[in-house]
């Protein structure tokens, strides 16, 4: 293995420190304005998920997260994951435990270059779609961080557009709330 290529692999696994008002969130909206949703007996619901930069980190080239706090009633083939169009890879489920990810749920994106800029600093990452699964009040589902390999960070992550190597860049996880009230703001977790 040559000096360059160890030094790319190992300037992946770089954590960079917590970046300022950027999380993934979950909205009932593309335009991430919503974080609340009455879900009942709909046929349908899409749940889009979106990272938000507003802080250090402008672009991105990737993240990785789950989404905690699902009804037992949900099951893959009632809330299936939909990565988003623009996404080159995207492994796991944040959802469910995968094949790929066997112990925990949890969702690795890829883009295949940067995303993001200074002018849209909002880039969706994929949808969880509601096909009528049973939900009962007051369900708050929040993103939060798993550990796939050694040095993950605790925290959800982006990966930055940058020399050296892409940087994990610590984000908040948002949250939002079916068949409730809304949460006083959909970011609820500061990054780590």
């Amino acid at each position: 293995m040559s000096r360059w290529t160890w030094f790319s692999m190992t300037g992946f696994i770089v954590v960079s420190s917590p970046a300022s008002a950027q999380y993934i969130g979950l909205f009932t909206d593309a335009t991430a304005t919503s974080c609340v949703a009455q879900v009942g007996p709909n046929p349908r619901v899409d749940l889009h998920v979106i990272a938000i930069l507003e802080g250090d980190v402008t672009e991105m080239t990737g993240a990785q997260f789950l989404i905690a706090g699902i009804p037992a009633t949900w099951t893959p083939e009632n809330v299936p994951w939909v990565p988003d169009v623009g996404t080159a890879i995207s492994l796991g489920n944040p959802l469910f435990p995968t094949p790929l990810h066997p112990a925990t749920a949890g969702v690795n994106i890829a883009f295949s270059s940067c995303v993001g800029s200074s002018t849209s600093r909002r880039v969706p990452l994929g949808r969880v779609v509601l096909f009528g699964p049973p939900t009962e009040d007051n369900v708050h589902l929040r993103v939060s961080w798993f550990d796939l390999v050694s040095p993950d960070p605790n925290c959800p992550f982006v990966t930055s557009c940058g020399i050296p190597g892409y940087l994990k860049v610590c984000v908040g996880g948002g949250e939002i709330v079916l068949n409730g009230d809304a949460p006083s703001s959909c970011q609820v977790a500061a990054a780590l």
